[in-house]
């Protein structure tokens, strides 16, 4: 799990990439041991890949014009966030959170069939509030890539995620969607409480 001390920027080349020597090395603080070890993976050449994905807000990064409202924004399109453009406050706003995967297609399923560098701007390595969290279990079948955009886990009922604040809580699978969007906006005013 990503821990307070691995944030020395909200950019998301300092959460993302802590200088690995190429998309092959596996490091295992990308992995969540609940779901699986540290791989590579052979349909691509053996590229490493990631159990984490940056937070957009409440909209995709490649929608259209609409500004990005998350901790983690497309920096060919929107400034860089730091601290003082999360206004709803670092202890309220959700950085990075586990994706939801299918665990029956590690490595391949649509979110899950990149490197974790160099993925270019997709599920692989951003997800957002449009779609509720779920359990990896309810991801739907494939082959026949489904590009899923939801936080999510393999934990019973609940995905970690780590505020920008640093602080790693657990998020339920149950959380209102309001509460989650909020959650995962950072500058819309309306701060949130976690039980």
């Amino acid at each position: 799990m990503v821990t307070p001390s691995h944030f020395t920027s909200i950019r998301v080349q300092s959460v993302f990439r802590p200088w690995p020597r190429d998309s092959r090395e596996q490091l295992p603080i990308y992995y969540c041991p609940t779901r699986r070890r540290a791989a590579r993976y052979p349909n691509d050449s053996g590229t490493a890949r990631a159990d984490y994905a940056g937070c957009t807000g409440d909209k995709r990064p490649t929608e259209g014009n609409k500004p990005a409202n998350g901790a983690v924004v497309r920096r060919v399109c929107d400034p860089a966030v730091g601290f003082a453009e999360i206004r709803d406050g670092t202890s309220n706003t959700l950085l990075v959170g586990e994706k939801q995967t299918n665990p029956d297609y590690l490595g391949q399923s649509g979110g899950d069939n990149e490197p974790y560098v160099n993925s270019g701007v997709d599920c692989d390595q951003l997800r957002n509030a449009q779609s509720h969290p779920a359990a990896d279990f309810e991801h739907p079948a494939e082959p026949d890539a489904y590009w899923s955009y939801r936080f999510g886990s393999s934990h019973s009922g609940m995905f970690n995620g780590a505020l920008a604040d640093g602080s790693v809580r657990s998020i339920s699978f149950s959380i209102d969607a309001e509460t989650f969007r909020r959650l995962c906006v950072r500058n819309d005013g309306k701060p949130v409480t976690l039980p």
